[in-house]
């Protein structure tokens, strides 16, 4: 049984018996095949809007869209391995998934039209601190978060070189290589990561979720008629996530002192430079398809 299939079976909707090196052979289509099918592929990265994204995935497609995830928050599904279940669901027009990464998957057969959102990293480390404390289970990283305010679990993660990771991770989330991982500490990660989003038509602004869905509805709504966006609503949002961007980094400055702060913002470069490139690509076609932000 293939690693995908064999890592959700028999509860998952991943339903093959595939060996993987028929994964790997299935990448050759016969050019007697049906008709190429458009696909939206949305990566959902923890605290970056994802479970919004999805609910108006859902409401856009209903039962035409899938949502999958591996056994535990390490699994990796590859990017032969999503084309392998996207051509095993002819009725599948938008897959979600915390554990595909970029770039994007290659098919003759098969256009993805990706979704992926960047955050300001400050505030999405803040968010995962208060979603942390907000859960109720034994996990350790709860635990943890119940137990620390703000600026000592910003300490700890300072000082604990396991989580070091967690301070640039979307920069390691988007830097993968076809089918590949990246090494945590790769010279190169920023690189890989900005060369893959280079790549894509659009990546979305969490701190401007409603213009990034009104862009991505744009852009291929041509292409997809289901993709209407009626209502842009973010889901998990705090009162705070109104507050103007700079009046919300200044607050996390107050909190955290700003010797802390410049610590953090330090050792968050690059997920701060990433951050940036996205961002001005993102006003830059903004501009282009003259969309407002909310």
């Amino acid at each position: 049984m293939g690693r995908v299939e064999a890592a959700f079976s028999p509860r998952s909707t991943l339903m093959g018996q595939s060996r993987m090196g028929e994964f790997h052979r299935s990448n050759f289509l016969s050019e007697n095949g049906p008709e190429s099918r458009h696909v939206v592929l949305h990566y959902h990265i923890f605290k970056n809007a994802g479970t919004s994204v999805d609910a108006m995935l859902r409401a856009c497609f209903g039962d035409q869209f899938m949502s999958v995830d591996g056994p535990v928050p390490e699994f990796f599904i590859n990017q032969t391995e999503v084309n392998v279940m996207i051509r095993n669901r002819a009725q599948v027009q938008a897959l979600s998934s915390h554990q595909i990464r970029l770039p994007l998957p290659r098919d003759r057969r098969i256009e993805y039209l990706p979704i992926i959102f960047v955050r300001r990293p400050e505030l999405r480390l803040q968010s995962m601190w208060r979603f942390q404390r907000s859960r109720n289970d034994s996990h350790p990283a709860t635990a943890l978060a119940k137990r620390l305010a703000f600026p000592e679990w910003v300490r700890f993660h300072l000082e604990e070189r396991r989580s070091s990771p967690l301070l640039n991770q979307q920069t390691l989330l988007f830097s993968f290589q076809y089918d590949q991982r990246t090494p945590v500490n790769h010279p190169e990660i920023l690189d890989r990561a900005i060369e893959n989003v280079q790549d894509l038509s659009f990546v979305g602004i969490v701190e401007h979720f409603e213009a990034s869905m009104r862009i991505y509805e744009r852009l291929y709504r041509p292409l997809v008629r289901q993709l209407e966006f009626d209502r842009v609503a973010e889901l998990n949002r705090s009162a705070e996530e109104d507050l103007p961007e700079k009046e919300k980094i200044a607050r996390i400055e107050e909190q955290l002192g700003s010797g802390l702060f410049s610590e953090l913002s330090e050792r968050m470069r690059l997920d701060l430079d990433l951050y940036e490139h996205c961002m001005g690509s993102f006003e830059q076609l903004q501009r282009d398809l003259d969309v407002e932000t909310a």
